[in-house]
């Protein structure tokens, strides 16, 4: 199967080599193409032909810091090695990232050798397994500061968020300080609402074509989703106990149960259901607060905000995040100008780990290939 991959890997760019001898490599839509097919190698990890690395100069990397609204953040930037203005793209992660992720390291390098500046920002608060709208805040301080950045060309930045980053940089997207500004923003395997969310980590169900259909999250995806709802309960016990039934996997006694604070029971009584009749009541049960808070952190609010090209990624496997939830942003996104959707079948959640035959390999690829040529094309 490698073999068989690396050949169409060559004759993919073969194939563009020759559009850049026909029409000249100075147009932007052979640019695009030819950036595209050689980024394409470095996406997917065991691809065991990576021609970028013999076409350009080792990128430069710094460690660097910018302020945002809640102090200071930091995060690893990654510049092409010759002089010039180039587009940017933030790379956002999701809750409790990996940043010493190979994969993700390999694909920072390759936007860098491909002439697009990358920042993979620490998280200030989903580093620490916390989803609040602090995160919005330092999205836009590092976008800021590339704009700031000599090397980037102002009008070319956008955000590729992954996961829960992905909703993120949706709503950063629409923030008023940097609406009118950015470029693009790619969410890949994000939620659309927290209620529809709860709904489907809770039932353990979803709806496709108008149909329920069981989906069993991913047990990590049970944990930090549980875990976000017993951040918000302010009784320190009550917080102990809720995490020693939902994060710990402990059975809580009936007077433990008694004992948690009203937040708390609700907060227990949430979580604990599985009944898809009830699960939008209960969830209107939690505390207002919580439910706020929750809502200004999902796409769903901000919506009629939005202004930038929009691309919407999706595994229709996934464990994590329904690919429900991206269909259901798709659908309150209808009529939308600037809007792109791809689903997939080659990733686990947001990486492109998954075994298939070759032919359904290279149909994904193709899509992933599509999808990749709009996107690059918005910053080189």
């Amino acid at each position: 199967m490698k073999g068989l991959f690396a050949l169409q890997v060559r004759l993919t760019l073969l194939v563009a080599l020759a559009l850049v001898a026909v029409v000249g490599y100075n147009t932007h839509p052979v640019q695009t193409a030819l950036t595209t097919a050689l980024l394409i190698p470095e996406a997917i990890p065991d691809v065991p032909v990576r021609p970028l690395l013999a076409f350009t100069d080792e990128p430069a990397t710094e460690h660097v810091r910018y302020p945002y609204q809640g102090g200071e953040a930091e995060g690893q930037l990654f510049l092409p090695a010759n002089e010039g203005r180039y587009g940017a793209a933030i790379l956002f992660l999701g809750i409790n990232p990996d940043l010493e992720n190979p994969h993700m390291l390999r694909i920072s390098q390759a936007l860098a050798r491909a002439g697009i500046v990358a920042l993979v920002p620490t998280p200030v608060e989903l580093i620490h397994g916390r989803i609040n709208y602090g995160e919005v805040d330092a999205l836009v301080g590092a976008f800021n500061f590339l704009q700031a950045n000599p090397k980037v060309d102002p009008e070319r930045v956008g955000i590729v968020g992954f996961s829960v980053g992905s909703s993120i940089a949706l709503v950063a997207a629409a923030d008023p300080r940097i609406s009118d500004q950015i470029r693009f923003v790619n969410a890949f395997g994000g939620y659309f609402s927290a209620e529809t969310l709860f709904i489907a980590m809770t039932t353990r169900q979803i709806e496709v074509g108008g149909q329920p259909q069981t989906w069993e999250p991913h047990h990590d995806a049970q944990v930090w989703f549980a875990q976000q709802f017993i951040n918000n309960v302010e009784d320190d016990r009550s917080r102990a106990l809720l995490e020693k039934a939902f994060v710990s996997g402990g059975a809580l006694s009936v007077a433990e149960i008694a004992s948690l604070s009203i937040n708390g029971r609700a907060v227990y009584a949430a979580l604990i259901n599985r009944d898809p009749r009830v699960a939008a009541q209960v969830y209107q049960a939690l505390p207002q607060s919580l439910r706020e808070a929750f809502n200004r952190l999902s796409p769903q609010s901000i919506l009629d905000r939005l202004k930038t090209n929009v691309y919407v990624m999706h595994d229709r496997s996934d464990t994590y995040i329904p690919f429900t939830e991206s269909r259901r942003l798709v659908r309150a996104l209808a009529g939308y100008p600037h809007l792109t959707y791809t689903e997939f079948s080659l990733f686990q959640h947001v990486e492109p780990t998954k075994n298939l035959p070759l032919q359904d390999m290279f149909e994904e690829v193709a899509k992933l290939y599509g999808h990749m040529y709009r996107v690059v094309g918005e910053v080189k």
